[in-house]
């Protein structure tokens, strides 16, 4: 591999670049992205991937309107799940305008199928501006039976909308929804385990 000698103008810009990237970071108020998709990204460029490998490709097999829903507080969800035991709110980057959610998967047609946590985190973080989050999954639930497409996958897949983190007891937690009985629920799933080939991911545009 040819091996580039950065100096002069060039070396200073790259610095000043990086060093806009610290003083964000070191922002009184926060940094203003996600800092995970951050991370993510900068690890892609030291390895030199400048255009990283889409995994996400979507299914085809639902595609519903969901209206602009705000997210929900720290408190909403303690009072709607007293069973979480949610300290707090890791990340939320949900959208709350109105999106048209759809469902994909991160799993490659070679992949023996499944992927543990890490690799899952790893194809999904480059999604992650638009799956969907909690408002958007209550409002599924909510809404379930106006969608005849969806009532046809109900007990063959699951569904994550992991635009969501929450801490519980030391551990992170995101919602999913899957069959309960006659009808779509929603629940948390653990983010040690993987991802299936019964799994979906709900995102929208």
């Amino acid at each position: 591999m040819a091996k580039h000698i950065v100096g002069g103008e060039l070396y200073h810009r790259l610095d000043g670049k990086l060093f806009e990237i610290k003083r964000q970071l070191r922002q009184p108020s926060g940094y203003p992205h996600d800092p995970e998709m951050l991370s993510y990204h900068l690890q892609e460029l030291i390895e030199g991937r400048f255009e990283s490998p889409s995994f996400f490709r979507g299914t085809g097999e639902l595609c519903m309107q969901v209206p602009a829903i705000a997210r929900p507080t720290l408190r909403q969800l303690q009072e709607r799940y007293p069973e979480i035991e949610i300290e707090s709110i890791v990340r939320d980057n949900s959208t709350e305008k109105p999106m048209t959610l759809s469902l994909g998967t991160v799993l490659l047609h070679g992949d023996s199928g499944s992927i543990n946590f890490e690799e899952y985190k790893k194809r999904i973080t480059p999604q992650r501006a638009s799956v969907g989050g909690i408002q958007q999954l209550r409002w599924l639930v909510q809404h379930q039976k106006e969608c005849p497409a969806l009532m046809a996958l109900l007990g063959k897949i699951y569904i994550d909308f992991p635009a969501i983190v929450v801490a519980s007891r030391g551990m992170c937690y995101s919602p999913y929804c899957n069959q309960g009985g006659l009808l779509w629920v929603d629940r948390w799933f653990w983010l040690g385990y993987g991802f299936n080939s019964l799994g979906r991911i709900a995102f929208g545009r």
